[in-house]
Order: structure tokens, then C-alpha cells, then sequence
């Protein structure tokens, strides 16, 4: 049984108004990585492989190494296994992804990148245990894997809404 709340607030749908920041956050990563050397970005890619469905909100891909990083971006922590499950698999399906879109990857990252505030951030530290068994490197590893796209990162960035940065 599936049973759909929409919630609606002077005529517009809440979810727009709730998805603002997070429109905000990826237009902000997507410049960065963008005016990295190399880089292009593809927001919101759509899959359906086997019955297992999804959105990986960017895909970015470097041609000269063949790089390619799946990033999903949270506006706020909520449920930490949801997450984690939902990344597991967009990781696990990206080879199939790139290829299906006519990239062959030689490198894959996964970074999840979260708007820097005070309650993600105490959250974050509540959750150190699953976070760090899940990303190896910290938010200045972003710039770097961008820099310098030779390796494969998982990593975990807090992204400052007001410099458009990773810490």
C-alpha cells in the first residue's frame, strides 16, 4: 500500500519551497566542479536497472582519466541508514550508468556532500561510527579529487552556502 501526502501552502506545493536550498547546493557544486579543468557535471541523472530505481543527483566525469564521481547532496541529515542504502546503491550502479550514457570509467568516486550548518554538523559527530566506515575523506579531499583526478575518494564534504566551498 503506498499512500502520497502532498502538502500545499498558499496555492504553491511545499516541496518547492523545501527543495530550494537544495537547488541552491547543487547549483553551487556544479560551478565548482565545472571550473575545475576537465570537468563536466550532469545533474539529476535518472536510472532503472533490474527493478532498482533512482536519481543520482550529479554525476560528474573527467575524459582525460576517465573519473567519474556519483555525489548526492543533502540539505539536512535525517535518516542515516536510508541514506547510506540509497548511496550503496547508486555506487554499486554507476559503472552500469556511465556505460548506459556512453562513459567507461576507470575511476569511481562517491562523495556526499551536506550544506554546512550547526545541526549537520552535531548530527554528523552523533554519527561518526557509520560515517567513517562509509567515507575515508574529509571535505577538503573534494578540491583535491578535483584537482587531481587519479584515485578513487569516498568522502564526505560539508559545503558552505556562502562561499560555495567544501570544509
Amino acid at each position: 500500500m503506498r499512500i502520497e501526502l502532498v502538502g500545499r501552502w498558499r496555492g504553491g506545493d511545499a516541496d518547492r519551497l523545501l527543495s530550494r536550498r537544495h537547488s541552491q547546493l547543487a547549483d553551487s557544486v556544479a560551478t565548482a566542479i565545472r571550473a575545475a579543468p576537465g570537468w563536466t557535471v550532469s545533474p539529476e541523472v535518472s536510472f532503472s536497472i533490474y527493478g532498482e530505481r533512482g536519481v543520482i543527483d550529479q554525476l560528474a566525469w573527467h575524459a582525460e582519466t576517465r573519473h567519474l564521481i556519483v555525489i548526492e547532496l543533502t540539505t539536512e541529515f535525517v535518516d542515516f541508514n536510508e541514506l547510506l542504502g540509497t548511496l550503496d546503491r547508486k555506487a554499486r550502479l554507476a559503472r552500469t550508468i556511465a556505460l548506459e550514457r556512453g562513459l567507461d570509467p576507470a575511476l569511481i568516486s562517491v562523495w556526499l556532500i551536506v550544506v554546512d550548518a550547526s545541526t549537520n554538523r552535531r548530527h554528523a559527530r552523533q554519527h561518526a561510527a557509520l560515517l567513517g566506515a562509509r567515507f575515508r575523506v574529509d571535505g577538503r579531499g573534494f578540491r583535491a579529487t578535483l584537482a587531481n583526478p587519479t584515485r578513487s575518494t569516498t568522502g564526505l564534504a560539508f559545503w558552505s552556502s556562502s562561499s560555495g566551498g567544501a570544509t
